[in-house]
């Protein structure tokens, strides 16, 4: 495209050069790549600014404005996001990542929970009204929509156009179970002189593109709720299938730490154990050993080891879900990507759209045998946009990743990175350098991180306080986490709230209540992450 519009000279190679960067800046948003998304527009507007490219200039302009004004608005999400990893009530952040998520992308089930700790003393009340006790009652149901739509009157914009919507949801909820009467006819009224028009006026929002397409089934840690009517909050939510929509094409499962992965599913084999050539799907809930069985599973993971979770009640697959235990009766089993982990909530949400580039590196495919499936997410060398993802960790000296910084001679960086967990009271296998210490760990590529690990050392009851921020290229380090106060021992487990392309890490060693150094015995970086 750079080179498209380097090239173009005559007005019919401009408005060609139009209509395809169109094309490409929509599937760049869709994806989530505002910058990618306000280069293209910034090198279509150079363009027009050729003697042959008058006529186009005011578009290309319009489109430019537009298009940088999301990517400024992307910057400051994305700003938010990394502050409430280090600040998880900051009521600003807090405001910012709500707006985004309820007004921009009409994701009220997690935005809430971000409004409910803003800074807006308006939104705040009516969030955590809504949040702590949802209503079921028919009379409950308008009076809070009645409080989104008297708000809805004092905002402007996207914002009024989202609250009326808000207020439309609460009445629908409502109306099946009014009689006829004034208050009826006022809420119907409402809904298709304002609630309707709302409604077209957000169609065309960007940010709705290639997000709020996937609608929740299910969203807990609680198997049985599958298929019933359940609200008690965003980690114990469910509908039923039918709810599904008729054309459905993917099921997506994801995990409360960040995993995800996507099936091909039609709506009738939502209640099946559906087999496909390597891969299969279990909604049928069935119970044995005492644990219930809902979830995706790999027909090439066959395993009867004792301690596995299997997802196919009567076959010994692995996956990703619910599922028993293999030869211990001692309950409900959870399991991803065929590892067990501890108690998880998990979410099922299923879509009629085609998948964007970045879901399709999460799309189980057969290709040909059991053997050959193609498992984006964990598979190593697949690309994710244009980072690396790779199932296992990446941060090993083996794997190409280095470590700089000042480290003492006789406990090296690469002994924070060559595997070996064991705490050695010899000082062999662990890293140290002299505090305040500042470690700079380079991947070989730029890696779509999920999740990074790191021991300190833990021969006694000495604590660390330490900060970790990353970076794509070197220059621009975003904050991962301040634990520069309490007492940190062991290891740490450190989430990205959202994937991130990392190929910097830098670990800044503040202090040792034993000693002037500063001790990590392995470091460890995933993008799919797996249990300890």
């Amino acid at each position: 495209m750079h080179n498209c519009a380097v090239a173009v000279k005559t007005p019919e190679s401009i408005e060609n050069l139009i209509q395809n960067a169109d094309g490409v800046i929509h599937a760049a948003l869709a994806d989530e790549r505002y910058d990618l998304a306000a280069e293209l527009a910034n090198r279509v507007y150079r363009a027009c600014g050729k003697t042959n490219g008058k006529k186009f200039r005011k578009q290309a302009l319009e489109r430019r404005k537009y298009v940088q004004e999301l990517a400024l608005k992307w910057k400051k999400v994305e700003e938010a996001r990394a502050k409430l990893e280090i600040a998880p009530d900051d009521p600003q952040a807090n405001l910012t990542l709500g707006e985004f998520l309820c007004f921009a992308q009409g994701d009220w089930q997690q935005g809430l929970a971000y409004l409910a700790k803003s800074s807006d003393g308006e939104l705040k009340e009516l969030a955590r009204r809504e949040n702590s006790s949802p209503p079921s009652d028919a009379n409950e149901q308008v009076k809070l929509g009645d409080a989104w739509w008297d708000l809805a009157q004092s905002r402007k914009g996207e914002e009024k156009a989202a609250l009326t919507i808000r207020a439309g949801y609460w009445y629908e909820q409502a109306l099946p179970k009014m009689v006829g009467g004034l208050a009826k006819s006022r809420i119907e009224k409402r809904m298709k002189e304002h609630v309707a028009v709302a409604k077209e006026s957000l169609l065309q929002n960007p940010w709705k593109k290639a997000v709020n397409k996937w609608q929740v089934l299910f969203c807990s840690a609680d198997p049985r709720i599958w298929n019933s009517e359940v609200n008690q909050g965003k980690k114990r939510f469910a509908v039923p299938v039918s709810n599904a929509p008729e054309s459905m094409k993917y099921l997506r499962m994801r995990n409360e730490r960040g995993g995800s992965v996507i099936i091909e599913l039609s709506k009738d084999q939502l209640l099946k154990q559906f087999v496909g050539t390597t891969w299969g799907w279990n909604g049928s809930l069935g119970n044995r050993w005492k644990g219930y069985h809902l979830g995706i599973y790999n027909k090439a993971w066959p395993s009867r080891k004792r301690g596995r979770i299997h997802v196919q009640s009567k076959r010994h697959f692995l996956g990703w879900g619910f599922g028993h235990i293999q030869l211990v009766d001692t309950g409900q089993g959870y399991t991803w990507a065929g590892q067990t982990i501890p108690p998880t909530v998990f979410e099922i949400s299923v879509t009629a759209d085609d998948l964007s580039a970045t879901e399709e590196t999460f799309l189980l495919k057969a290709q040909g045998s059991n053997k050959a499936l193609k498992e984006s997410a964990h598979k190593v060398g697949k690309t994710s946009g244009r980072e690396l993802v790779q199932e296992e960790n990446v941060a090993l000296a083996s794997n190409g990743t280095t470590v700089s910084g000042n480290f003492i001679n006789v406990n090296p960086s690469s002994d924070m990175i060559d595997g070996k967990t064991e705490t050695n009271l010899r000082g062999i296998h662990y890293a140290a350098g002299k505090l305040p210490a500042e470690w700079i760990v380079t991947f070989k590529e730029g890696y779509r991180l999920r999740e990074i690990r790191l021991k300190l050392w833990d021969g006694d009851k000495r604590f660390y306080r330490y900060a970790i921020a990353t970076s794509g290229n070197g220059r621009k380090y975003v904050p991962l986490v301040d634990r520069s106060q309490g007492e940190w021992r062991g290891w740490q487990v450190l989430i990205f709230p959202k994937p991130r392309k990392v190929k910097f890490v830098k670990i800044l060693g503040l202090h040792n209540s034993a000693g002037p150094h500063f001790h990590v015995i392995e470091f460890e970086a995933y993008c799919v992450p797996s249990k300890r």
